[in-house]
């Protein structure tokens, strides 16, 4: 028995002896579970600092963005006052995604049927760094 062998063989038993209940198996892992499927036209992606954190009913938040970049907005109602552009975001939940006030984002949830951006729990939200642009640029090229 080589060596290789022989401690594959040493974790089979140390395995079954913890939870005799177990039983071993050395496939491949299932695969993950499908996205959602939503078309990647209504997932708008901004890049913005955040103005203002406004706590709203039930843990709600609401968040007021200036834009930097609207990469991709699909219906997102965009507010433009002079050359500021900003959005407001609706959050359902207090942390989630956490975000600061004066910090930069790169944001990525839904819009409603109004054209009001939500996030929630399952919302990608990233500080903004220069680096980001060429990969976001790349992204909003893509039609779908």
């Amino acid at each position: 028995m080589s060596e290789s062998e022989s401690t594959n063989h040493r974790n089979r038993i140390l395995v079954s002896c913890l939870n005799p209940s177990h039983s071993v198996s050395y496939s491949n892992p299932p695969p993950p579970p499908p996205l959602p499927s939503y078309p990647l036209s209504q997932l708008p992606v901004i890049t913005g600092k955040v103005t203002s954190l406004v706590p709203g009913p039930r843990g709600s938040v609401t968040v007021d963005v200036s834009l930097i970049k609207s990469y991709k907005s699909g219906r997102m109602a965009i507010t433009k006052s002079g050359p500021a552009m900003s959005v407001k975001l609706t959050s359902n939940c207090r942390n989630c995604p956490s975000l600061r006030k004066g910090a930069n984002y790169v944001l990525m949830g839904k819009v409603d049927v109004q054209g009001r951006g939500l996030l929630n729990p399952s919302s990608f939200a990233l500080l903004y760094k220069a680096v980001h642009a060429k990969a976001l640029a790349n992204l909003a090229r893509q039609s779908c």
